[in-house]
């Protein structure tokens, strides 16, 4: 050993103790990670050694320079795990050093005594892992022998060097030899051993089919469990460069090359290096990458119905990849001529195809010649619609109505929805007229102007635009016939006493051509009276007014046609009435004079009328006295209700009917005996449809009423037709409120009513009337060739709507109304039908008579196997 220190010596001695226990204290932070992961150990047996650095990869202290030296404690586990260690490291005299000074490790939890003398250490867990428990400085001083040899001893205290286990028990432990001034007749033992061979590539050698984009991957591990970098060859040399070097990695790798050629043969190998520097190489490692692959996208393999201008579209995992391509295109699919190419794009739209299966395939290359092929796919184009055939007019047909229903055939090859185009004029090529959809053709009802030739065409187009037209055909239509004569409603031939402001009714005049009809007024005072008033289209006129008392005046009506064709009606007369006079005396209408086994609920009614036609009102006397009391006065309904009355009960009733004017007049005591039971009578049917005074288009209509009962009765119903002068009568009963009219009833005006019985009791309605306009025409059987639901007419509607329907045959026939979540709230029809057309009115009420709310509804027609169905807008 040298000399003690001189003082100078011995404060920069502190001072280096201080910087190393700084240096120390950083390490044991950084190494705390490492000293606890895991690897193979140096040896099975646990030993303790002197290192140059605290990972313990070198015993070996080279050179003899004065100056500071650090040495580490190593203790490396084994197999067995270290809880604790005790020896002694003390200066052998081949080392020519002075100790400064050591310092534990942050491994370490406790420490005590000296390395010199003897020391006792316990670490922080206990583990297998090799692991620098102290750090000592000396101060060499020169002169070290070669290859001194510096052992750890045994602790003086215990006489042996000692370790315990996890479970603190006693194992082995080895001293490793290490060397100061070390030269080469002496070496560092134990010698590192190097990394296992690296292992499990991917792909595996051999592999084919690889993708360009493959990223590479391999396993390196450590027998002694020291940390390993790697470094890649790799190339199209069977001798591969080194492409990366000191790849960190802990077991497993892999590093991914720059994008790849396709159909190339690529080697690569690894080499393995642990921190002792020892080093390993793996074979050399050879894949092959695949060809291009090139996928088709549109349009769909098979598709049909395609434009005759498609766009061709493909892609596929190589879409980024420099790649070019070559198209194919043609109706043979073991033939199919290139048609483009090369191009980089990834779609191609050919020139227009003609109607027809095509076949095509792609072709995917790069620069260096690889190439990729697609799967050969096939679609059709669209064919255009057939030629329409023109059924009825005939070409060249003559004396055709001026209301011709036009028919025609037309079809689609693939089957799809035409649409059509109907071009009817009176000059060639027609102009259009109407546009629409159909299947396989349809009618339709024009009208025309008579003595005219008219010309006309169908164009028939698919959805995808494809167009076909049909010939023209031409027509000529009949010779205009005149309207006839006009038929007057009011006031009757020769009628007196009339209001000084009375307006003139008539009916609709009706026109063979059913051409729009216009009329001319005549009225005066003189027997040829003047025109008044032209071209109006209503039926009625008020004449200018007031006229004179006492006086006769004349009127006359001529209607005519849009081609100057007139009918005149007859000249008629009437005469005003006398100034004022008092009402005429009030009638009884119900219940009648001296009627018996009168409902309890009976409402009085009267009719009353004044000369002047002015407005009354009325005093009601009602009682069971002779004499009845007053009970309301200044009404000016001819209705009274008492109230339930008495059952077997006598009742008088007298009416007093008075003028604007104040005049008066009354009738004499009315009396009836109501019966002796106290069900009372069905309430009046109401809500008629069609609406009262309305014009339809059906000489078959569905009439259709409210009816109900106050005690809950079951009512059946007896349905009155009148027509004018055709007469009429019951045409039925029901026990549904609705009657569908099976016989075509004539145009012109129709009255009728409803009676209803409730077991009991019979009610009528008041006589409702409808017009039914003179173009109607019965649907004969055999003319309807399906099913066919219309839509409502008027939609939205609000208070009531009619439904048209079309039966070819006969059928059982239920026409439901349904809310939105799928509830029938209203069954409008429920019966055996004949074949024509029908129609049905809803009134916005439920089976029960409630009005519903506002909203969308929808109407369900069932006819034999047919279900249709549309929907309407109920708005209040």
């Amino acid at each position: 050993m040298a000399s003690p220190m001189s003082c100078g010596a011995m404060k920069h001695a502190n001072a280096l103790k201080a910087h190393a226990r700084h240096i120390l204290f950083v390490i044991a932070c950084g190494l705390l990670c490492v000293a606890f992961t895991p690897f193979h150990s140096f040896a099975a047996d646990a030993t303790i050694g002197l290192y140059a650095d605290e990972a313990g990869s070198s015993c070996s202290f080279n050179g003899d320079d004065p100056g500071i030296v650090s040495a580490y404690v190593v203790v490396r586990p084994g197999d067995v795990g270290i809880q604790s260690v005790r020896f002694a490291a003390p200066i052998p005299s081949c080392f020519n050093a002075t100790f400064l000074g050591e310092s534990a490790s942050g491994f370490v939890t406790a420490s005590v005594g000296s390395s010199q003398t003897g020391v006792s250490m316990a670490f922080a867990s206990c583990g297998t892992q090799p692991v620098y428990a102290l750090q000592i400085i000396y101060m060499n001083n020169g002169g070290t022998a070669p290859c001194c040899a510096f052992p750890l001893v045994a602790d003086p205290v215990v006489g042996h060097l000692e370790a315990t286990d996890c479970a603190f028990a006693s194992v082995p432990l080895q001293s490793t030899t290490s060397y100061m001034n070390a030269n080469a007749s002496c070496a560092c033992a134990p010698v590192v051993t190097p990394p296992n061979p690296p292992s499990n590539f991917f792909p595996a050698n051999g592999t084919t089919l690889v993708n360009p984009t493959v990223a590479l991957s391999w396993t390196c591990t450590d027998p002694a469990g020291l940390a390993l970098t790697c470094d890649f060859y790799f190339g199209t040399s069977p001798e591969p460069p080194l492409v990366a070097a000191d790849l960190p990695g802990v077991g497993y790798w892999n590093y991914q090359p720059l994008s790849l050629g396709f159909q190339t043969v690529y080697y690569w190998k690894v080499v393995a290096r642990n921190a002792g520097g020892a080093e390993t190489a793996g074979p050399v490692v050879q894949f092959t990458t695949r060809s291009p692959i090139v996928q088709l996208i549109q349009p769909s393999n098979g598709a049909t119905n395609q434009p005759l201008a498609p766009t061709l579209k493909w892609g596929g995992p190589d879409a980024n990849a420099p790649l070019q391509y070559d198209v194919f295109l043609g109706a043979d699919p073991l033939s199919l001529p290139k048609v483009a190419g090369p191009i980089a794009t990834k779609q191609y739209s050919p020139p227009a195809l003609t109607p027809g299966t095509y076949y095509w395939k792609v072709r995917a290359f790069d620069s260096l010649g690889a190439e990729g092929w697609s799967a050969t796919w096939s679609f059709t184009t669209n064919r255009p619609p057939a030629v329409p055939t023109l059924v009825s007019p005939a070409d060249g047909a003559t004396n055709v109505s001026n209301l011709p229903i036009l028919k025609w055939i037309c079809s689609d090859p693939e089957g799809g929805l035409l649409s059509f185009d109907l071009n009817l004029g009176t000059t060639t090529p027609p102009p259009l007229h109407s546009t629409g959809t159909s299947f396989a053709g349809g009618t339709i009802q024009v009208a025309v102007q008579v003595q005219s030739t008219y010309y006309w065409q169908i164009v028939v187009r698919d959805a995808q635009g494809l167009t076909t037209s049909g010939p023209i055909w031409s027509f000529t239509t009949r010779d205009n016939t005149p309207p006839t004569a006009p038929s007057y409603t009011y006031p009757f031939a020769n009628e007196t006493a009339l209001p000084l402001n009375t307006t003139l009714y008539w009916q609709d005049a009706s026109d063979p051509d059913g051409q729009v009809l216009k009329y001319d007024v005549y009225f005066g005072a003189t027997p040829s009276p003047p025109l008044v008033a032209s071209d109006i289209t209503q039926t009625s006129f008020a004449t200018p007014g007031p006229q004179d008392y006492l006086t006769t005046y004349y009127w006359k009506i001529l209607v005519r046609d849009s081609f100057g064709a007139e009918a005149s009606g007859p000249v008629r007369s009437y005469t005003t009435k006398a100034p004022n006079e008092p009402p005429y005396p009030p009638q009884s209408g119900y219940p009648p004079h001296t009627g018996t086994d009168v409902p309890i609920n009976a409402i009085l009614r009267w009719s009353s009328a004044d000369p002047e036609d002015q407005p009354l009102n009325f005093d009601v006397y009602f009682g069971t006295n002779t004499s009845p009391p007053l009970v309301a006065d200044h009404i000016t309904e001819m209705t009274y209700d008492p109230g339930l009355l008495a059952t077997s009960t006598a009742y008088y009733w007298r009416i007093v009917a008075r003028d604007a004017s104040g005049l008066e007049s009354t009738n004499i005591v009315f009396y009836f005996t109501t019966a002796s039971t106290s069900s009372v009578a069905p309430d009046p049917p109401s809500n008629p449809s069609p609406a009262p005074s309305a014009t339809i288009s059906s000489r078959t209509p569905l009439l259709s009423w409210h009816g109900s009962d106050p005690d809950g009765d079951v009512l059946q119903y007896e349905v009155y037709v009148t027509v004018g002068d055709y007469g009429g009568g019951s045409i039925g009963t029901t026990n549904q409120p609705y009657m569908q009219v099976t016989t075509p009833l004539p145009v012109g005006t129709i009255h009728w009513s409803v009676k209803a019985f409730d077991g009991h009791w019979y009610r009528n309605s008041p006589i409702w009337s409808f017009t039914i306009n003179p173009s109607a025409t019965p649907v004969l059987p055999g003319t309807i060739e399906s099913v066919v639901l219309h839509q409502n007419v008027p939609n939205p509607f609000n208070p009531q709507t009619t439904i048209r329907y079309d039966l070819p045959a006969s059928s059982h026939v239920r026409l439901s109304i349904f809310d939105t979540t799928g509830r029938r709230i209203r069954t409008l029809v429920d019966e055996e039908q004949s074949a024509g057309s029908r129609e049905a009115v809803w009134n916005g009420r439920d089976d029960a008579g409630n009005s519903v709310s506002s909203g969308v509804y929808f109407y369900v027609l069932d006819a034999g196997k047919e279900r249709l169905t549309r929907k309407l807008v109920l708005l209040k």
